[in-house]
């Protein structure tokens, strides 16, 4: 018997999976680090507790069973096929997390992903919750509809950013391949190919109920036509696509007033042109993967809809376009073919390089496939720090090392090539494949659950829709299946390797999937059913969509990553096969109720399985017959207000930003909608408002009856466009105070976040309460027992505290980690810390916080000035490093970062004995790191760096050797060698190495300016190996002709050996291989002006303030320095003018001298003392500028005059500066330091930088050059 309070509960399940389809796909967070995956699973994640608790709730209010165990359990299997594999997947989760290598991580996710046991297990509640719920044609429309208008404003964004009308600053580019919603381009293609089929089936059941069969045809070819249109304006022209887009909708809307069919032709129009985004969308994505999804959803779409249909000829028809397409693709990918110039073409040219591995993300696929062969198969155990080997290492296999565990697991079986293509101290966290995902998780037992999964669905599906009847057809299904991806497998490792089992497998299975509707087409000759009429079919139609959707899925899946958004639509999906499959749709009659009168249902009475009657009852599937004096509840306007408020607020708090800065609420809201980098852009205002209006015109115009009467409409227009605006309204003034009020940003952002978690419940309850109110017979009971009433208060407490606790405390971490990544960048450590240690406390079994946290006690401890601070600091990082590895012992970073922590703090210590005990932990740890990731030559590196410390040259050469033996194509190895043969005195090895390494990375040897690094300039400057050296950096050059840094390098060769017309030949030779690029311009500046060459100086820094741009931060300094040029030209001009004005002279001298070029300065002030031998200043200068440039003689000769000028302050310091000339001379360098010192002492602030240099020249250099 139900209650109000049950009634009530199926609500909230209702409600919680309406809402897990918009904010899966749509939700992404700017303010936090990840932005985008792990913030999508926290509100799933959070949306299942919330159903876990009302089911909860709701069991207690209904009881146990009546029935026995044994019944109870059949009755599940009879109405749920999909519960055996689903149970299977949980089992296999289990055991899979219990005996994982990093339980912490397989149970509550990875940091990068979050994809572990307590996300899998949410989508399954989503799965078993829709399937328990969704029971009326009313539900299955609203959730269609939701997943629908979801699906636009992601597209529209795609298309924004292709166009450059994104005003979000994200890191990487975004418009040659979209990312949207979902930050990557591959995830929202994938997510979009699992909805297309949605808008598609909505199209054509419009198509069916606005046009007669005769006229079909005709408005079908125009609906494509206009679909074709939209498609291609918005490929190539944004505006022109949009302006289409209105007039698109204009016209159709004039049609449905002349013909009175408004409603349809409004639906027509919002269909059409969500297509065609998504379409489009998925094209600017440029993803593969995804794009062969597409494809197969459509051949599967074009041969099984038509055969459930019965038209033989439709279905024979796309078998030969499939066919046609196939040896399309076939030959596309193969080489040296007449259709080798198609792959130049931009997007489309990319699936002809499909089988192509040698370059680019099919390499980095290959090499990852590598490694997870070798982790699948059996291997000597994994080895821990802190527990030692694997102690199941032997059922590895079977069980697999956990979800999101294989980041940690794959370490030892990294390929050092890989290197080459991700970041170095990446390891791959998905296989990029499911099939191998399956495996490295979870083990033979898992990949068994997953193939179960997806053969019992594609089986029920083919079985319900009439395409399975006999045993033995569908033994042939499963022996197709299973036979396609076992000779797929054993082909392609016969063929390209074992490394290909991962796709070869699954793409079999779909073969023999494929072959056997082939057989089936060919097979069947039933001739079509009179019942197969325009207007049914609708049973067979979402069958038929969803084994699209679910073999765009299977495809891509094993191209890509199943992501949060995927997954959540996958389970849901199952559960829509299941309650469509077993015929659970219906509309209970309401005619009978004191409420208004309510569409009644006609129940298909079952017939026996025969071929002809079997498909006659999926095509019909229900049927509502409406009652003619029905009046319309506003409760279902209501309802999907709730939802369209929701997707406009989950975009509002995307998109709403403040990144002026301002104070003004409205100016925000106006910049986020209007203004792209301080230019007018209505590209997110026009997907607001295309977002809103389509929302109404779908939710409205599906629901309502073809007749109703104008004030109805009206009512119901206005409800959901007051209400709706209303709720984004409250919410978006609520979101730009937060974002305009001064204060810490950080405290507002974790700010926003509560509001939209809050907002999110909000609209829930709203729903909830509203679909609630709309059931009708209303139970009479509130409650059944006095203990459901205490379930309720008790389950909504556990549920919010498992919410704050497990998903909201985890984002708010990683906003705070966000903030702690700033201040990382602007130095300050103490900021970070506080950041670091906030997170890592809400998120206390983070080792990733942890490790961040750990490395900036480091950072800061290098920057401390008192020892005993430093000390603590050293002291606070390694207690955190150590419990980041306690957290997870198996992930290589945290036993690296221990290791560099010692190597570090070893060059902080003045005594010998404790630095050598640092390095000989740094040492060990470095030895614990190896084992971990035997395969990654920087570590080897790393650790070669501590042995040199250690000066225990031997190993530091070994740990080199090996590096250079696992990755020969590896600079930095050889960068170390030949600083290390350069330490040894072995010249020639250590030239050999450097130029390897260039050969390697023509940047290899720059330092930050793009010079030479001065370790090796020193050698490779040398004349006896400057030819080999110019030489290798000219065939570089040849073979790089767009490459700058070879030519800055070049200079910086011949300024060093005093080649400089050489070196300035090189200098140009940059600016014209980079003429937009002004480092060339301002090298050149430095060149000119460093030889005193100050008009072409003056003209340089000219050309190079025109080419930067003025919003960088240090135009500033740069306007600086050309002012100084100026002033230097003018006091060059003036001397050129007046050769004999002392102050002329003298102005230049002191010019450049402040500029410390001492050469330049002194033919000035020798200039001023032939023009009057008096002049203290000038002789002075004269001495002291000699010093400087170490020119000792010449100083000492002008020392007696200028010492006798000298006032009588002075004579002292020229005293001690012929004393230390005498001593340098007599060879008594310490006495001449001395002597230097106190003259230092005695100078002048003006005199000081000319002695100090004369004083570093004799502690660096004893000997005078002369």
């Amino acid at each position: 018997m139900q209650t109000r309070l049950s009634v009530f509960c199926e609500k909230i399940l209702e409600t919680g999976w309406l809402a897990a389809i918009i904010v899966a796909p749509l939700y992404f967070n700017v303010y936090s680090s990840r932005v985008f995956e792990p913030d999508k699973a926290s509100l799933v994640r959070s949306l299942a507790l919330l159903m876990v608790a009302a089911w909860l709730v709701k069991q207690i209010e209904s009881g146990l069973p009546k029935t026995s165990l044994a019944e109870t359990l059949r009755s599940i299997l009879r109405n749920n096929p999909l519960i055996v594999p689903t149970f299977a997947v949980v089992v296999v989760y289990l055991i899979s997390t219990i005996l994982s290598v990093a339980p912490n991580v397989t149970l509550w996710g990875s940091y990068q992903r979050l994809e572990g046991t307590y996300t899998t297990f949410s989508y399954i509640v989503i799965f078993l919750m829709a399937v328990s719920t969704l029971r009326t044609r009313t539900q299955l429309g609203r959730a269609i509809n939701t997943a629908i208008i979801t699906s636009f404003p992601i597209s529209f964004y795609g298309i924004l950013q292709h166009y450059q009308l994104d005003p979000l600053p994200w890191g990487g580019d975004t418009t040659v391949r979209v990312a949207a919603n979902m930050g990557n381009s591959i995830f929202v293609a994938a997510y979009l190919i699992m909805v297309v089929p949605l808008a598609a089936a909505r199209l054509i059941e419009t198509v069916t109920r606005v046009t007669q069969k005769d006229s079909r045809v005709t408005v079908t070819g125009l609906i494509v036509l206009a679909w074709l249109i939209i498609l291609g304006l918005w490929i190539f022209n944004f505006n022109i696509a949009t302006a289409f887009v209105i007039l698109f909708f204009v016209v159709l809307v004039g049609i449905g007033l002349y013909k009175s069919n408004l409603r349809h032709m409004l639906l027509l129009a919002t269909y059409t042109i969500i297509l065609a985004a998504q379409f489009v969308a998925i094209y600017f994505t440029q993803s593969r993967g995804p794009w062969l999804g597409l494809l197969g959803a459509m051949v599967a779409f074009g041969i099984i809809y038509p055969l459930a249909r019965g038209v033989r000829w439709l279905s024979l028809a796309s078998i030969g376009l499939t066919i046609f397409g196939a040896v399309f693709l076939i030959l596309f990918n193969l080489p040296s073919t007449p259709l080798d110039p198609l792959k130049q073409l931009p997007y489309i040219g990319r699936l002809g390089t499909i089988l192509d591995t040698e370059s680019g993300t099919n390499k980095v696929r290959e090499l990852i496939w590598q490694g997870a062969v070798q982790l699948v198969l059996p291997h000597e155990p994994l080895w821990s720090p802190l527990t030692g080997d694997d102690a199941v290492n032997a059922i590895r296999p079977l069980v697999g090392y956990g979800p999101e565990a294989m980041y940690v697991a794959y370490n030892p079986f990294y390929p050092p090539d890989l290197a080459h293509y991700e970041s170095r101290n990446a390891s791959p966290d998905r296989a990029h494949n499911e099939t191998f995902d399956a495996l490295v998780g979870t083990g033979l037992l898992g990949f068994g659950a997953y193939i179960l999964l997806f053969i019992s669905i594609f089986y029920y599906a083919l079985k319900l829709l009439g395409l399975i009847r006999t045993n033995t057809e569908r033994n042939l299904f499963i022996v197709l299946w299973l036979a396609g991806g076992f000779f797929a497998a054993i082909a392609f490792g016969l063929w390209r390797g074992w490394n290909f089992i991962g796709v070869a497998l699954p793409a079999g299975m779909i073969l023999g999937l494929f072959i056997y509707l082939i057989w089936h087409v060919l097979r069947d000759r039933t001739p079509q059913s009179e019942d197969s009429s325009e207007s049914q079919g609708t049973n067979a139609l979402w069958l038929s969509v969803l084994i699209a959707a679910f073999i765009a899925h299977f495809i891509e899946i094993h191209f890509g990553i199943a992501i949060v958004s995927t997954r959540t639509y996958f389970w849901f999906y199952a559960a829509l096969l299941v309650v469509i499959g077993m015929n659970k749709i219906g509309e209970p009659a309401k005619v009978a109720v004191a409420a208004a009168p309510r569409p009644v249902v006609e129940e298909a009475t079952p017939k026996p399985v025969q071929r002809r009657r079997q498909r006659r009852r999926l095509q019909e599937g229900t049927r509502v017959v409406s009652n003619p004096n029905e009046q319309a509840s506003a409760t279902p306007t209501l309802a999907w207000t709730a939802i369209a408020s929701l997707v406009i607020m989950t975009m509002t708090f995307e998109f709403v930003t403040n990144q002026a800065g301002s104070t003004s609420s409205l100016d925000a809201v106006w910049r986020s909608l209007f203004v792209k980098d301080n230019a007018t852009s209505y590209g997110i205002f026009l997907m607001f408002a295309f977002t809103w209006v389509m929302a109404g015109i779908i939710g409205l115009g599906e629901r309502l009856p073809s007749q109703i009467n104008r004030s109805a409409l009206t009512y119901d227009i206005l409800l959901f466009a007051i209400l709706s605006f209303t709720a984004v309204l409250w919410f978006v003034m609520l979101q730009t105070r937060m974002i305009t009020t001064p204060g810490d940003l950080t405290q507002s952002f974790i700010g926003l976040l509560t509001l939209y978690y809050v907002a999110l419940l909000i609209v829930v309850a709203a729903l909830t309460i509203t679909l609630w109110v709309d059931v009708s017979p209303r139970p009479i009971l509130a409650f059944r027992t006095l203990v459901s009433a205490i379930a309720v208060p008790v389950a909504l407490i556990i549920a919010l505290v498992g919410i704050y606790a497990t998903n909201y405390n985890g984002i708010q971490a990683d906003i705070l980690y966000k903030a702690g990544n700033n201040y990382d960048s602007a130095g300050n450590w103490d900021q970070s810390i506080n950041a670091y240690k906030r997170a890592l406390e809400l998120q206390p079994s983070q080792d990733f916080y942890a490790l961040f946290l750990g490395r900036a006690y480091l950072e800061s401890a290098r920057g401390a000035a008192d020892p005993t601070k430093r000390a603590s600091l050293i002291d606070q990082s390694n207690k955190t490093l150590l419990l980041a590895q306690q957290l997870n012992p198996l992930n290589t970073d945290h036993s690296a970062n221990l290791a560099r922590l010692y190597r570090i703090t070893a060059t902080m210590t003045d005594n010998p004995a404790e630095r050598m005990a640092r390095y000989q932990k740094s040492s060990d740890y470095y030895a614990q790191t190896i084992r971990l990731s035997p395969n990654t030559a920087h570590l080897h590196n790393e650790w070669s760096l501590t042995y040199l410390g250690m000066n225990d040259l031997a190993k530091a050469k070994e740990q080199l050797d090996i590096s250079a033996e696992l990755d020969p194509k590896f600079p930095q190895t050889f960068l170390y060698l030949g600083d290390y043969y350069r330490t040894q005195n072995d010249l020639p090895n250590a030239v050999a190495s450097y130029l390897k390494a260039v050969d390697l990375d023509p940047n290899a040897l720059s330092d930050p300016d793009g010079n030479l690094a001065p370790g090796p300039a020193s050698v490779l400057s040398q004349p006896a190996y400057l030819s080999q050296t110019v030489q290798t950096f000219k065939r570089i050059a040849a073979k790089n002709p767009t490459l700058v840094s070879v030519h800055y390098q070049l200079a910086d060769l011949y300024k060093r050996n005093g080649q400089l017309d050489l070196a300035q030949q090189e200098l140009e030779q940059a600016a014209k291989v980079a003429p937009t690029d002004f480092m060339p311009y301002l090298l050149l500046t430095n060149f000119f002006s460093e030889n005193g060459k100050v008009d072409q100086a003056v003209n340089a820094m000219k050309k190079a303030l025109s080419l930067v741009p003025n919003n960088r931060s240090d135009y500033a300094r740069f306007q600086d320095f050309n002012n100084q040029l100026l002033a230097l030209q003018k006091d060059y001009q003036a001397v050129q003018k007046s050769p004999n004005d002392i102050e002329a002279h003298r102005t230049l001298a002191n010019r450049w001298k402040g500029r410390g070029q001492p050469q330049f300065a002194l033919p000035e002030y020798q200039a001023i003392a032939r023009l009057s031998e008096k002049d203290y200043d000038a002789q002075k200068n004269i001495v002291l500028l000699n010093l400087q440039l170490g020119k000792i003689d010449d100083a000492q000769r002008t020392l007696a005059t200028a010492a006798a000028l000298a006032p009588d302050g002075e004579k002292p310091m020229w005293q001690n500066v012929q004393a230390a000339i005498n001593a340098q001379k007599a060879g008594q360098i310490d006495q001449a330091v001395k002597s230097v010192q106190a003259a230092l002492t005695q100078a002048t602030d003006a005199d000081k930088a000319a002695l100090q240099a004369y004083l570093a020249s004799l502690q660096n250099n004893p000997v005078a050059k002369n």
